[in-house]
């Protein structure tokens, strides 16, 4: 596996890699699990032959508390381990100096709900260093998880509105068997946390499809109430619950087909998000 740590050294690859072989990007800010191991096989798998460059950069834009990203995991060793035992070809691990320093993307209307309340700035860092992660890698698709399904719907807009000939491959979201989301911050939860109160997330939104299919009249703002108060009598802290139409991700009166109930909850200090989309089968929708 070559591993870059310069934008000068990346574009030099980028220049001279074999044009016979796709690009296929994933990114990440490392703190890598088996949701991110997901993704590359997922990404080994769309070109045959191909170059899979896998990033891996904490962007500091994304945090909008400077007590967030000093926790947040880093396991550089560890990192490199896993990407060599699944056969990364490139990867891409820039300094802070990645960072834009002076300007940044706005990501309009669809950072309005959701992140675009509870984490200011965040989702205008995410778009800002995925677009110069693009400018530099150049790569023909880029692959992302579903699990952060306002950042994926963001990105596939950059594309369209900066003219970025990139196809988006969306992964679907990789679960523990508890039905837990899997992400990078589980690894800062106490064993009772993870296995006890985190797989509430994933049954509350359940709980609430169901709730609306038995009660079709009911309002988005009737169906909140209902999964805050399943939280809160289990003890997680509701952020912010959102039920909003899957394409534009703006707020709906009324639970639908087009929309999907999302969540953060704060368990244990930390920040925990999922989503449950309202047009499939309760116990098919993985």
């Amino acid at each position: 596996m070559l591993i870059i740590k310069s934008v000068s050294e990346m574009i030099l690859w980028r220049q001279h890699c074999d044009s016979s072989k796709p690009v296929v990007l994933i990114p990440t800010m490392g703190g890598l699990h088996q949701g991110h191991a997901s993704l590359i096989k997922e990404a080994q798998c769309l070109h045959h032959p191909h170059q899979v460059v896998v990033s891996l950069f904490v962007n500091p834009l994304q945090f909008d508390r400077l007590t967030d990203l000093e926790h947040y995991p880093c396991s550089w060793d560890q990192d490199v381990e896993f990407l060599k035992q699944l056969k990364v070809d490139v990867l891409f691990a820039p300094d802070h100096d990645f960072t834009p320093r002076h300007m940044s993307i706005n990501p309009g209307a669809l950072a309005e709900s959701f992140y675009g309340h509870i984490r200011p700035g965040h989702l205008r860092g995410v778009c800002s260093i995925v677009m110069k992660l693009f400018i530099v890698i150049r790569p023909h698709t880029a692959v992302f998880g579903r699990k952060d399904y306002q950042q994926l719907q963001l990105v596939k807009q950059l594309i369209i509105d900066f003219g970025f000939d990139i196809k988006i491959h969306p992964v679907a979201t990789q679960r523990c068997a508890s039905g837990v989301a899997i992400s990078t911050r589980n690894a800062r939860l106490s064993d009772e946390a993870l296995n006890h109160k985190a797989p509430l997330i994933i049954s509350s939104l359940k709980a609430a499809h169901q709730h609306a299919i038995h009660h079709q009249r009911i309002t988005s703002a009737e169906l909140i109430d209902f999964i805050n108060d399943r939280f809160k009598t289990h003890d997680i802290c509701p952020n912010i619950v959102e039920i909003l139409h899957r394409h534009t991700l703006q707020k709906l009166d009324h639970p639908s087909p087009e929309g999907m109930i999302f969540v953060s909850v704060c368990i244990e200090g930390v920040d925990l998000i999922d989503h449950w989309d309202l047009n499939y089968s309760v116990t098919t929708q993985t």
